[in-house]
């Protein structure tokens, strides 16, 4: 009877997980840096544009800065610091999708030279 039941708990997260991947989907957003977190921890960007699920969070959206982010500057590797308010930037994101909140995969930025 237990071993009934632990197939069946097996079972039921193998279908979930399964479930996940599926619902998963890139989100690539495009704007403004508006904030960057002090401690780097996420990055505040009004979003203009982007691929069509981007396109469905217009304005002002927060993306959480984790570990695996990937942050370029002029196509270098840098610190989220290396981030400033007015910088035009490309987020990517996998989330859900339905989601209305997103961890930053990658943020790409280009200063503009002077």
């Amino acid at each position: 009877m237990a071993v009934m039941a632990l197939v069946v708990v097996l079972m039921a997260g193998s279908v979930s997980a399964i479930q996940n991947g599926k619902n998963r989907v890139t989100y690539n957003f495009k704007g403004v840096v508006q904030e960057v977190a002090v401690d780097g921890s996420y990055v505040v960007v009004d979003v203009t544009g982007g691929n069509k699920r981007a396109r469905d969070h217009l304005g002002p959206q927060s993306f959480a800065v984790t570990p695996d982010t990937r942050i370029e500057v002029d196509e270098q590797r840098v610190n989220p610091s290396a981030l400033t308010a007015g910088d035009r930037v490309k987020v990517q994101s996998r989330a859900d999708k339905d989601a209305t909140e997103f961890d930053a995969r990658k943020i790409s930025a280009e200063h503009d030279e002077d």
